[in-house]
């Protein structure tokens, strides 16, 4: 809200107003802006309610809209779209306080819009480390184009927005080490043996 101004709905001409208000000012058609004085907000919305002409006196209040970010491939995001993540985004951009598990292809932590990868898990191997490397050896690309929808930094005018703008993102590669990147065994099979996905889409800025 404007402090000290009035919006003024009238039938009325702005030039009869600015006769008894030297503040009134046109600023749409049929709406005028009146100025008012700290401690005069009750009578001056008393003397206009009274003028035959006025329809309605309100506080002149500016609206922000903030749920779109600046991220050049936002508009390609049409999965956001669906979802009216913008609503929420009213709410909330998120927290460092959420942390989410991408257990998937891996993840290449270096990326850009991934800089909250905390700890990054070989599910073969069990072996943790911090959240700084490329963990996708095979380069499928699905686990970062994952934790760029769901985690991507927004709003810094690069590449795409996530979910939540804030969230620390833990990376689990659960890759089958019996199937080498180009999908040949390299070891009898194991009942736990998975085939992965021939392709998966990227994602980049």
């Amino acid at each position: 809200m404007v402090e000290g101004s009035l919006l003024v709905t009238t039938t009325g001409a702005p030039a009869a107003f600015a006769d008894v208000d030297p503040s009134a000012r046109a600023v749409a058609d049929g709406v005028i802006a009146v100025d008012v004085a700290p401690g005069d907000l009750a009578a001056t919305v008393a003397r206009l309610a009274a003028d035959p002409s006025v329809v309605a006196v309100e506080p002149n209040r500016v609206r922000q809209f903030h749920a779109v970010p600046d991220d050049p491939a936002y508009g390609q995001q049409w999965a956001h779209q669906l979802t009216g993540i913008e609503e929420a985004w009213d709410v909330t951009t998120g927290s460092g306080d959420v942390l989410i598990a991408i257990a998937d292809s891996g993840v290449v932590a270096d990326h850009p819009e991934l800089d909250r990868v905390v700890e990054q898990v070989d599910a073969s191997s069990g072996q943790i480390e911090p959240g700084a490397s490329d963990n996708d050896p095979c380069q499928v690309g699905h686990g970062t184009w994952v934790a760029g929808v769901l985690g991507a930094t927004g709003q810094n005018a690069r590449g795409v927005a996530g979910v939540d703008w804030g969230a620390d993102i833990l990376d689990i590669n659960t890759a089958d080490p019996e199937i080498s990147c180009a999908g040949r065994r390299t070891s009898a099979p194991s009942p736990r043996s998975r085939t992965p996905p021939s392709a998966a889409p990227t994602w980049s800025t």
